[in-house]
């Protein structure tokens, strides 16, 4: 499957949409870490939304859209690098520098996607492998 998004300049969409977070990540993320992670970010994304591409092609979802839920992911695991440390070799679990984390917005040690940005990616189709059953109420709630 290909991916649209792979090229797009990263750094740039990281900053723009991430600036507000600047504080909570550590100076050593560089433009070359953001790219290859944002590129991960992205595979990761149109794997688990397979239409993606369609819609980015149809005009459905716009750049800008993907790239926030992408940065996100991103962004969760560079303030992640800055409240754990690892020091001598080993692994200190506690925090470095504790933080208030903005509500709904956990740092993490691993790319993912929320369900809720899953959703927004996927046009809302958040049907599993299994479906699920159509009412046949959307004409009489006007959808």
């Amino acid at each position: 499957m290909s991916n649209p998004f792979r090229d797009l300049d990263w750094p740039d969409w990281f900053h723009k949409l991430q600036s507000d977070k600047a504080s909570w990540m550590t100076d050593a993320i560089t433009d070359e870490w953001i790219t290859a992670k944002c590129r991960v970010a992205s595979n990761i994304a149109v794997t688990e939304c397979p239409n993606l591409p369609d819609r980015y092609r149809r005009g459905t979802i716009d750049a800008e859209t993907v790239a926030n839920v992408v940065t996100d992911m991103v962004a969760r695991v560079a303030m992640y690098s800055k409240i754990r440390s690892e020091s001598n070799g080993t692994y200190t679990v506690g925090d470095q520098n504790p933080l208030a984390n903005q509500s709904g917005f956990d740092p993490s040690p691993n790319l993912y996607l929320k369900k809720t940005e899953r959703n927004l990616l996927s046009g809302g189709d958040d049907s599993g492998p299994i479906g699920t059953i159509g009412l046949g109420l959307s004409r009489m709630w006007g959808g």
